[in-house]
């Protein structure tokens, strides 16, 4: 896809979000989260911002330690498989089927 295509897709699909500029789109809890953040100093804004960012990267790094724990089941698992199923097929399974 092109730039004409991408500009077409923006046009139709995305617009202006909720926010201090465009208070019209906002529903009535929007609009209170914002008089509440208004009524906030800078200081404060910034200690929640980095405190939710904070919280954000531990969910991250704890997904990520637990799909690296659940990637080394499986693959563990995928081993134990096909080393049970070469020891059925080395048992004889391939000359039985053959009498």
């Amino acid at each position: 896809r092109g730039l004409k295509e991408l500009r077409q897709f923006a046009e139709e699909k995305l617009g202006p979000l909720c926010g201090p500029k465009a208070l019209e789109l906002c529903d009535e809890s929007q609009r209170a989260q914002l008089e509440e953040f208004r009524a906030m100093g800078a200081a404060a804004r910034e200690a929640l911002i980095k405190e939710k960012t904070g919280q954000m990267a531990k969910l991250e790094a704890d997904w990520k330690v637990t799909n690296e724990a659940l990637q080394k089941r499986f693959k563990e698992g995928s081993e134990e498989k096909e080393q049970k199923l070469k020891a059925i097929k080395d048992g004889g399974l391939v000359l039985l089927r053959q009498v």
